[in-house]
């Protein structure tokens, strides 16, 4: 999925088109509904040059608004839609997701424009597992003009392994079975990796076979450093095209996730767009691509956002017990090298912990910093250095993760009271919810951390205000998120390089699991990653001063520290 939010010129008078989005609504072959959007420019109301983006695994039409907005400025109408049986609007349950799903919703999405919109051609845009979807359908069906694979699986067998260190394809051909499968935090039937297999979606040979089939363009985009594709797999595939106009651009330090990387989804964007028209116009244009307003694509990405989030709204019993079983799966994070090196940052930012000092841990969840202080006292104690007073308050509405912090910290301490080193620090606890009263009178802490919480909350301004308070003059608070469109997959394929044990895999695996959880519900408009302008903006509207933002985490997160 491409998305980005890069900052636009302003467009002059004789430039003043804008995208117009229009919900459509229309069935497949089956009679479920699909919902979409139609987004073309205000001033190209008869335009027949058509572009269908086929949403990848665990994506939805929202995650394309700003390659639709690119198309659709520079003359191309664009369908975007949720594939049946998947996250989205569309009808039917991820549950049973196959891959026949994403064919349906593709050719059920190209019928739909031939008939209502008589096109002049049409492209087809797919990422990730659509992508191997397309090269199917490319192949066969005669109404499609050309095609962009962008990041696209090409050995499903291989991108499965790739991702839990498990042959699932060859598992399930030799008669193994689950019942369920979990797929990127999606428990799907298993019968998905059976009709893959069935189907001949499963290997690098189908998809070589299936591209020698296809007698359009084809433009490969791919990404240098993708974990789940192999470079040299996509770039073999690509030679198998027998159409010259074919081609191949490789995206440098590049993840799977494209848009992780804002500069380089602008690329990729661009590179896109051109490919378009070039395929439509016989030659490579020597125009400069318009750009559309980036007001637009920000008002569009909220309003389907809102909507998404008043069609899957959660209760707060709910969500409670949603992030009780997440953290129950977190605690394997510590033993990440990248991990620790966030924490390691955050620390230092909190800079040197003075006599008195009292430390906030808002929203504390398993107590992974309050550990990462306490393990730097007690290497301050093997050293024989003196370690300062202070106190440190965990903060969260989890009651298991609060027990569990507990249990972890105590455990530290009892090593440093042993050594007479510990008996200045006092460690407390208290449950409750940020979105609610926090507790203490206000001026009450020099230190405050926030750590990967404030994505999660229902007012996060509201929130840091209420912090703001909690601070005393001069006081610290460093606020971290996972930035947009986060790619985990290097953090997890580090982690996994660390000669892990198979018990650390599995874990491993289920933190995987909740991560694409987490993406779920920020999907479902429920969630926000904050880039670095937000943090700014949201740190300076609290009344905090001096902030600075740093990246850490695997380049993954965004991290902040300001002053009162």
């Amino acid at each position: 999925m491409i998305q980005t939010l890069k900052k636009t010129r302003s467009m002059s008078k004789q430039e003043s088109a804008y995208v117009i989005s229009r919900k459509v609504d229309y069935a497949d072959n089956k009679g479920r509904r699909i919902k979409g959007y139609i987004d073309k420019a205000s001033n190209n109301g008869k335009s027949k040059h058509f572009v269908i983006i086929s949403p990848g695994y665990a994506e939805t039409k929202r995650d394309y608004i700003s390659t639709a907005y690119y198309l659709a400025i520079n003359g191309f109408t664009v369908l975007r839609y949720d594939c049946p049986n998947h996250l989205g609007e569309s009808e039917g349950d991820i549950t049973n997701f196959v891959l026949s799903d994403m064919e349906d919703g593709l050719r059920s999405s190209i019928d739909f424009i031939v008939k209502k919109y008589s096109p002049k051609n049409i492209g087809l845009i797919s990422s990730s597992v659509s992508g191997r979807v397309a090269f199917r359908i490319a192949g066969e069906d005669k109404r499609i003009g050309y095609l962009i694979s962008l990041t696209s699986v090409v050995n499903l067998a291989a991108t499965i392994t790739a991702a839990y260190k498990e042959d699932l394809i060859t598992e399930y051909n030799n008669g193994r079975r689950w019942g369920t499968i979990d797929m990127l935090g999606f428990e799907i039937k298993d019968e998905f990796l059976g009709l893959a297999i069935d189907g001949k979606y499963a290997d690098l040979r189908s998809t070589m076979m299936d591209i020698e089939k296809i007698r359009v363009p084809v433009c490969f985009v791919a990404a240098e450093n993708d974990v789940w594709v192999n470079h040299n797999d996509v770039r073999s595939v690509y030679k198998k095209s027998i159409n010259r106009k074919s081609k191949f651009i490789s995206i440098p330090h590049a993840l799977h996730q494209i848009q992780e990387n804002p500069r380089l989804a602008y690329y990729a964007i661009l590179k896109i767009v051109e490919s378009c028209i070039q395929y439509i116009n016989g030659e490579t244009t020597k125009k400069e691509l318009k750009k559309p307003d980036i007001h637009d694509i920000v008002v569009q990405n909220k309003k389907e956002m809102v909507n998404l989030r008043c069609i899957f709204s959660v209760t707060k019993s709910e969500e409670k017990h949603f992030w009780v079983d997440y953290l129950s799966k977190y605690y394997v994070l510590i033993k990440s090298n990248d991990y620790q090196n966030f924490l390691s940052l955050i620390a230092q930012l909190f800079g040197n912990i003075k006599n008195g000092d009292r430390i906030l841990d808002a929203g504390c969840g398993n107590g992974h910093f309050g550990s990462w202080l306490l393990c730097n006292m007690e290497n301050k104690s093997a050293s024989r250095q003196m370690c300062n007073a202070f106190s440190y308050t965990g903060l969260d509405f989890a009651e298991n993760a609060i027990k569990e912090a507990k249990e972890i910290h105590f455990g530290i301490l009892r090593r440093l009271y042993a050594s007479d080193k510990g008996n200045n620090i006092d460690f407390k606890y208290v449950i409750a919810d940020l979105d609610g009263t926090i507790p203490f009178p206000n001026n009450s802490f020099d230190k405050i951390c926030c750590n990967l919480v404030i994505s999660y909350l229902r007012n996060h301004e509201t929130v840091l205000l209420k912090l703001y308070y909690k601070l005393k003059a001069g006081g610290k608070i460093v606020v971290s998120s996972l930035k947009p469109y986060n790619d985990l997959s290097l953090i997890y394929k580090n982690y996994l390089d660390q000669n892990l044990n198979v018990e650390d895999i599995i874990e491993g695996r289920k933190l995987l699991s909740s991560a694409g959880k987490i993406r779920h519900k920020e999907k479902q408009g429920h969630y926000h990653f904050f880039n670095e302008d937000e943090l700014i903006d949201l740190i300076s509207k609290a009344g905090f001063i001096k902030a600075h933002v740093y990246r850490s985490f695997g380049n993954q997160a965004n991290v902040i520290v300001a002053e009162k």
